[in-house]
């Protein structure tokens, strides 16, 4: 009863302000310290959201939907994080966590400090997604994979139940899109799909659509009574207050084009976009002796990483199986590698304009270079390197002995005195930055060009 008390108060209703007085009154006749307990999580409930942003991991707050300083700023987890919001222990006050490659880390407290719950749930690469699936009043964990949603209510690290809602390059979102006064109701799925909205409208259960409509491009925001929308465009947060296309009710500047967009305070929290989505296919040249599904997941666990080309959250790599795609990876023989260009050859793997062409050879047996490290690093290192080169970064040197090798390096080749690396560096991270989202507006852009040369590795 308690528990589900709180559900409702947590849902901000101004209907429920009558219905939460009648039963305030009933406790007080009996506990003095339960009334006062409940009058706290409603004026916590009763609170709208309020802005946030992280800049690297500094987290920045406001307590009002307006322009200003931030209130409250704290220092929690790296910068390559996926920072959230969540009432993880139903308290009513949405508070600080991360989302780091399967790994959640919460605190109960709106401040920086160390991490009071660590729960695995999901793979790296997933997009994490909070709400209160199931009405309890505390929010739970789900993660969104390729169209399918996963849910753990009670933070335990098991699936509670999935949902196939969504295409794989859909934005997850969620909220309590029906605004019903019943705590037996949950959050619901949402989406966000070429600037426009998908909302369920029903139980997470049944996966049914509710309404849709077109609202600009970005991000989206808490209301009042039901769940609302909104975007964040540059620095400008616009909000609406009903599901419906139209201009913005509310708008004012906050944050760097940069940061990473939150919501936060009595309601419940929301998440950024990604600044450039590119989509990839995968398939295979020739008579392959290895499974393209493992291809596949691997291709997609790296290309999301967020220690990868993802930088950090703010690019996100979709598979696609039908249609025309902004890169496709190849998983090749020898003799069809060589054929893509001149520069290719039969024993390394090659990019040749948008296809990436990972060796068979390579992929099955590495390089005396990589042999002191496991297979999947090696198969890693291949993609982020071929994939780098999409990206238009060129080879690079070894900056010095005994320094980590630019994973643009050739390193299947020769190490030179760098020590092995698989991952970006902070300079080639900064390039891809630089060519990929410095200069784009907006939560979806055209990609650029590949580079029309090949390199092979």
């Amino acid at each position: 009863m308690r528990r589900a008390f709180r559900a409702v108060l947590r849902r901000r209703r101004v209907a429920l302000v009558t219905v939460a007085a009648v039963a305030m009154a009933s406790l007080a006749a009996t506990s003095g310290v339960a009334a006062s307990a409940y009058a706290r999580v409603m004026a916590l409930a009763q609170q709208p959201s309020a802005p946030a942003v992280v800049r690297g991991n500094d987290w920045y707050l406001r307590a009002s939907l307006t322009a200003g300083a931030p209130e409250t700023s704290f220092r929690f987890g790296l910068p390559t994080d996926h920072p959230l919001f969540g009432d993880w222990d139903g308290d009513g006050k949405a508070t600080p966590g991360l989302f780091r490659n399967g790994t959640w880390m919460l605190r109960n407290k709106v401040w920086g400090g160390s991490v009071e719950t660590t729960v695995e749930f999901g793979r790296p690469g997933d997009i994490p997604v909070v709400g209160d699936w199931d009405g309890d009043g505390d929010d739970g964990l789900g993660v969104f994979r390729d169209g399918l949603w996963l849910f753990d209510d009670n933070r335990d690290g098991a699936t509670d139940r999935m949902l196939r809602f969504g295409r794989p390059t859909d934005t997850p979102v969620a909220g309590d899109w029906n605004g019903i006064a019943d705590a037996s109701l949950a959050d619901l799925p949402g989406l966000r799909r070429n600037g426009g909205w998908l909302l369920v409208n029903q139980a997470v259960a049944g996966g049914g659509r509710g309404v849709s409509f077109t609202f600009g491009a970005g991000r989206w925001q808490d209301g009042a009574s039901a769940d609302q929308i909104g975007v964040v465009r540059g620095t400008d947060w616009l909000l609406r207050n009903s599901h419906s296309g139209g201009p913005a009710d509310t708008t004012f500047p906050y944050g760097q084009s940069d940061d990473f967009f939150l919501t936060w305070g009595g309601a419940a929290q929301s998440l950024s976009q990604p600044v450039r989505h590119y989509t990839y296919k995968v398939g295979v040249k020739g008579s392959v002796n290895s499974s393209l599904q493992r291809f596949a997941d691997l291709a997609r666990e790296t290309l999301n990483d967020q220690r990868g080309w993802s930088l950090g959250r703010h690019i996100r790599f979709s598979r696609i199986y039908t249609g025309t795609a902004d890169m496709n990876l190849w998983l090749a023989t020898g003799e069809e590698v060589a054929k893509a260009d001149p520069i290719c050859d039969e024993e390394w793997s090659c990019r040749v304009g948008k296809n990436v062409y990972v060796n068979i050879r390579r992929w099955n047996n590495g390089t005396v270079t990589w042999s002191p490290r496991p297979i999947k690093e090696y198969r890693q290192y291949i993609f982020n390197h071929e994939v780098g080169h999409w990206m238009g970064l060129p080879h690079s040197g070894c900056p010095g002995s005994g320094a980590a090798a630019p994973v643009m390096m050739q390193q299947s080749i020769n190490l030179y005195g760098c020590k092995i690396n698989l991952w970006p560096t902070h300079a080639e991270r900064q390039k891809a930055y630089d060519r990929h989202i410095a200069t784009v507006s907006g939560a979806t852009a055209t990609p650029p060009e590949a580079p029309a040369s090949a390199e092979a590795e």
